[in-house]
C-alpha cells in the first residue's frame, strides 16, 4: 500500500460530513461499508484493527478499474458521541487524474444518499 501511495502524483480529497439524523442510524464500521459499496472498493485494513468501539475509524481502501488502473484511498473519520455527526475525510489517490476525480464524485454521491 505504502509504495503505491507513493508512487501515485493524482489526489482528490473529500471532505466528509453527515447529519445528526443519518449518523442516529450509522455506526463508524456501516459508513465504511457504505462508502466501500458505493465505489467497489476493498479495504486492505484487517477487520481486527476495525474491531471496538472508540469514535475513530481510519482505514486503506484499494480498487482496481475495468481498464486495470489501481487507486487507493485512506479514509479518516469520527463520531465522538452517538448523536454526533460523522465527519472526516477521505484521500483518494492514483495515476491518472480521471480515476482520483471519479472516485471523489461517487464518494459525494454516496453521502448524498445515505438514509435519514
Amino acid at each position: 500500500f505504502h509504495a503505491m501511495w507513493t508512487e501515485f502524483e493524482w489526489e482528490n480529497k473529500v471532505n466528509m460530513s453527515t447529519t445528526k439524523e443519518a449518523a442516529e442510524n450509522l455506526d463508524l464500521r456501516a459508513y465504511l461499508k457504505h462508502i466501500m459499496d458505493a465505489t467497489n472498493m476493498a479495504c486492505l485494513t484487517p477487520e481486527n484493527a476495525l474491531a471496538g468501539d472508540c469514535g475513530f475509524l481510519s482505514a486503506n481502501l484499494y480498487a482496481r478499474s475495468i481498464f486495470g488502473e489501481d487507486a487507493l484511498a485512506n479514509i479518516s473519520i469520527e463520531k465522538p458521541t452517538d448523536s454526533s455527526p460523522i465527519t472526516g475525510h477521505i484521500r483518494i489517490r492514483a495515476k491518472t487524474q480521471g480515476i482520483a476525480l471519479n472516485l471523489g464524485d461517487k464518494i459525494s454521491a454516496a453521502k448524498v444518499s445515505l438514509p435519514e
